[in-house]
């Protein structure tokens, strides 16, 4: 199950990487969104817009969501990966 603060708080994580490197939150291409449970997933869509439109100006990034079975770690709810292209 996803915890609410998950979102916001691995989103955040992704995006303070991006910019230790040099880049902007514009610079992420790509992101594949896995959760366990899709059922749980849609209580926390509107959720995800909202982030999204908080860190990314204009157009967002690539989006896939994928069901998986388990994650890294026991007790998350979700996990990001994410592609940014830095110049």
């Amino acid at each position: 199950m996803v915890r609410e603060s998950q979102l916001e708080i691995t989103l955040d994580r992704i995006v303070r990487i991006v910019e230790a490197e040099g880049g902007t939150p514009q610079d992420i291409t790509k992101i594949t969104t896995f959760v366990t449970s899709m059922a749980d997933w849609n209580a926390y869509c509107e959720e995800q817009h909202t982030l999204f439109e908080s860190y990314f100006k204009g157009a967002y990034p690539a989006n896939t969501l994928v069901e998986i079975t388990a994650l890294a770690e026991p007790g998350l709810g979700v996990e990001i990966e994410a592609i940014a292209v830095i110049d």
